[in-house]
């Protein structure tokens, strides 16, 4: 039984960091695993840990023993249900990529849109493109199309308010999500996302980081990431305030 001067790692990504005041650690056993259980001695007033956040810690090899006034306590709450990751885009490419993205974010693509160039009463003949996919945006138009289009007809569509955005049939992942959202004026920085338990207060007791894409939809952050997310860490994301997450 030791007391403890720094924080123990459950997981290196994201990484998410434990602060007991003392660690008991037992002898390695026959499959490898050793005992531990974290001691956390509360001040007057500081709440236990959320039932969330107690499970994952101990379905991470770490019992937890909460300590108050001399006796031990826990969260009476129940663990919330685990959750998917609210969308999995790792198996999708170019159009159907920027589709179910674009749904993700709450907006309404259209498939195979006829989109006119030239009309009868304009220009003496009709002409239209069918877009790979069409988003409407207030008083713009925006085709997300995989074909290049000639530069007199990008010119004519501009004109007219609609913008259009190449896709390659092949592009995935980070670089398309970047241009399909960029190209229609969503904010998309890359940076780090961190969380601590509690939220307030002198020190934490569990904290996380990790690095992802960002997205605000309707005032709620969507974390766009690229590794796989541990099922127990969701509740900490999904349907909190810290918002929602997506693979990609």
């Amino acid at each position: 039984m030791v007391r403890t001067d720094k924080p123990l790692e459950l997981t290196v990504k994201p990484e998410i960091l434990i602060f007991p005041d003392w660690l008991i650690t037992g002898k390695e056993t026959a499959g490898g695993v050793t005992y531990r259980q974290g001691l956390f001695l509360l001040d007057q007033g500081e709440p236990p840990l959320p039932a969330e956040a107690r499970e994952f810690i101990e379905k991470s090899g770490v019992t937890v023993t909460e300590i108050a006034e001399n006796h031990s306590v826990s969260s009476l709450e129940t663990p919330p249900a685990l959750r998917p990751a609210r969308v999995d885009l790792r198996d999708l490419k170019g159009i159907a990529l920027a589709e179910k993205l674009l749904a993700t974010l709450g907006e309404t693509p259209i498939r195979n849109a006829e989109v006119v160039v030239f009309d009868q009463a304009r220009n003496g003949f009709n002409l239209s493109v069918t877009a790979d996919l069409l988003i409407r945006k207030g008083e713009k138009r925006f085709i997300l199309h995989t074909k290049r289009l000639p530069e007199q007809f990008l010119n004519i569509l501009r004109e007219a308010g609609t913008e259009v955005i190449p896709i390659g049939e092949k592009d995935q992942g980070r670089s398309l999500i970047e241009g399909v959202l960029k190209g229609l004026g969503i904010p998309v920085p890359f940076g780090y996302f961190s969380f601590r338990i509690p939220e307030e207060g002198k020190r934490p007791r569990l904290s996380g980081s990790f690095s992802t894409l960002q997205v605000m939809n309707e005032g709620e952050p969507i974390y766009l990431i690229d590794f796989d997310m541990p099922p127990a860490i969701l509740p900490f994301l999904n349907g909190r305030r810290e918002g929602h997450v997506v693979r990609y």
